[in-house]
């Protein structure tokens, strides 16, 4: 069971709720879950690392990287949001001990409470242990 951590905030933001539950369903490797929450346009950037647009090719891009260690917690200390924009950073901790920071902007494809995400930029550095 993935131990999840989330700093409180006044909880009045529906895309931070949005944020928060992708985090978490990719935290539990939920992909069909996290599939769901995205635009069939969808783009992602890794930024030194890869790129995939469309939701078959995120997902491959998900899987691929789901594939090592399994996340033991998922540390969330920020959410920001601001019209059809979100951040987020934290901590993910792996299984084998591994630690990665985080930092990720998502873009909605609109301001209703139906809207999905269609960019997300993940930046990540992996710590020492």
């Amino acid at each position: 069971m993935v131990k999840i951590t989330v700093t409180e905030d006044c909880g009045n933001a529906p895309k931070k709720q949005f944020v928060k539950d992708f985090c978490i369903a990719l935290a539990h490797a939920n992909i069909a879950v996290a599939m769901d929450m995205l635009a069939d346009d969808v783009h992602v950037e890794i930024p030194g690392y890869e790129s995939a647009s469309g939701k078959q090719a995120v997902e491959n891009l998900i899987v691929a990287d789901s594939k090592g260690s399994k996340v033991s917690e998922l540390v969330i200390d920020n959410i920001l949001s601001h019209g059809d924009r979100c951040a987020a950073n934290g901590l993910l901790k792996f299984e084998d001990g591994g630690l990665v920071a985080f930092c990720n902007i998502y873009v909605f494809n609109g301001h209703g409470k139906n809207a999905k995400l269609k960019e997300i930029i993940t930046y990540s550095i992996e710590l020492k242990r």
